[in-house]
């Protein structure tokens, strides 16, 4: 006797035969008429552009793909950038093009109306002795974004790419439908098709992430000196570009925080009464959480979704993290998690702290807002 459950499989088998009709080859059946006529509709996103001379040859790429300055022209072509957005969004798109010998190009966005907005970049190229992956390449490397006033003369190298990328801000309200205007560069008129969406995306970032920079280098690179308006602005300059474009900061209340180096406490933490304070304002957590976190007085009311409530020394994960000394508790390797030691007089202490913060951070709302 052959087990039930052998039974059920053939049956069930059988079942799906006669629902599904008789099975063929693979290389019998035909594509169905859906996915073809889905092919046959999928957009091409990059393309030279039907508009190009001898003299300046142009084309379009998704802003997700680097521009190289050899990179070749593409084979299709197309006659209209396109571009799709939500309202409230920043959506951008590239134009590339080649010369055939150096020369002088005004280069100008013009309007989509409604309220619409557009901002002009070239970019520009950072020299890499080495690669840090396989997918990296030495040499000049597409990177920064150099603003560009609208209108502005840029000189075009002969036989290399030179790439414009433009920022479309589509604000709340807009009207969904099709909105046209034009690149112009040079001699070349490039129509673009902005399609807006019948919706719009929301101010609050739902998908939250941390990228790493350093206000400080970006301060250093402008020149601000000292901690006065010029600082403000700038640091509140940084925080908006990062918010505008949907993204968080590694440091989002810097340069205030909750905490420093290994989590060691930045605002003032009392080691008998297990309690946190902060008589520190915008250095410290409370006054820039309430700004950049809740938006009171940044971003029309809307901040940042997430904060790093307890920051790293270095990025070896095997090695204890945490302050040499803590609470008049030297640190030892009999403290670390592999000593499974968690009475010890260090750690006591530091599992108090651990507990105040969670309290802390609960009593003021952003407990489910830190990592």
């Amino acid at each position: 006797m052959y087990p039930i459950s052998l039974y059920r499989t053939v049956l069930l088998i059988l079942l799906l035969i006669l629902l599904t009709g008789p099975i063929q080859p693979l290389q019998a059946r035909s594509e169905e008429p859906l996915a073809v006529a889905h092919r046959a509709e999928q957009e091409a996103y990059t393309y030279t552009l039907s508009q190009s001379t001898g003299s300046l040859q142009a084309w379009t790429a998704p802003p997700s793909r680097r521009i190289f300055r050899d990179d070749p022209l593409p084979t299709d072509t197309g006659s209209t950038i396109n571009v799709y957005a939500a309202a409230n969004e920043f959506e951008p798109f590239q134009v590339v093009v080649q010369a055939r010998q150096a020369q002088p190009a005004q280069v100008a966005v013009g309007d989509f109306g409604g309220g619409i907005t557009t901002e002009l970049y070239q970019v520009a190229y950072v020299d890499l002795a080495q690669t840090s992956d396989s997918l990296g390449r030495t040499g000049p490397y597409p990177d920064p974004l150099w603003p560009l006033a609208n209108g502005a003369t840029v000189d075009l190298a002969a036989q290399q790419n030179t790439t414009f990328w433009i920022s479309v801000y589509v604000p709340k309200g807009t009207t969904a439908g099709d909105y046209s205007t034009d690149v112009q560069i040079g001699a070349l008129t490039l129509p673009v098709r902005l399609h807006v969406f019948n919706f719009a995306i929301p101010d609050e970032l739902h998908v939250k992430s941390q990228m790493n920079f350093s206000h400080q280098a970006i301060l250093e690179q402008y020149g601000v000196q000292g901690t006065g308006d010029d600082y403000w602005f700038y640091v509140d300059k940084i925080k908006q570009y990062f918010i505008d474009h949907r993204l968080t900061p590694k440091g989002p209340l810097w340069s205030g925080g909750l905490t420093s180096g290994g989590g060691a406490p930045y605002i003032d933490y009392d080691c008998a009464t297990k309690t946190l304070s902060d008589p520190h304002g915008i250095w410290g957590f409370e006054a820039p959480a309430a700004k950049y976190l809740d938006g009171q007085g940044f971003n029309d009311g809307t901040g940042f979704p997430s904060f790093m409530a307890a920051t790293f020394r270095n990025n070896d994960a095997s090695a204890d993290q945490r302050p040499d000394t803590f609470c008049g508790e030297s640190r030892s390797a009999g403290d670390w998690y592999t000593a499974n030691n968690p009475t010890s007089a260090y750690n006591q202490q530091w599992f108090s702290y651990m507990a105040a913060v969670e309290k802390y951070l609960d009593a003021l709302g952003y407990l489910d807002r830190a990592y």
